[in-house]
């Protein structure tokens, strides 16, 4: 399932303690791995290559938990992980799309006429 898109952001957080390491946006998605852009570079100091992670994206299907690793931290304000787009747990199970919507109707109780909305 395609869940994680270009634009979408990602919070990074320590594998054992669950902590925020930093906030990245997908700017590019392979096969096997993301490219996510931050826009701190000193955040990067806070993860090592070949660390574990832990990652939470919020899509409009709910929230989505993976596990990934750093592979590299070489290009300036990008960092690259693993990824694999079946692997993954979701927080919230919506089956559904949420959207805003406004409905509009009338409502006849006792020959009268109620108009509603909401």
């Amino acid at each position: 399932m395609k869940f994680i898109t270009k634009g979408a952001k990602i919070r990074i957080e320590n594998n054992e303690a669950k902590k925020l390491l930093l906030e990245a946006t997908v700017s590019v998605i392979e096969k096997d791995r993301l490219h996510l852009f931050v826009e701190n570079e000193d955040l990067k100091n806070n993860l090592k290559e070949d660390e574990e992670i832990f990652c939470r994206v919020i899509t409009k299907l709910g929230v989505r938990l993976f596990d990934s690793i750093v592979l590299d931290l070489s290009q300036k304000n990008y960092i690259i992980i693993d990824y694999n787009p079946d692997d993954y747990k979701m927080f919230q199970r919506r089956k559904f799309l949420r959207v805003n919507a406004n409905i509009s109707t009338t409502i006849i109780f006792q020959d009268e006429f109620y108009k509603v909305k909401t």
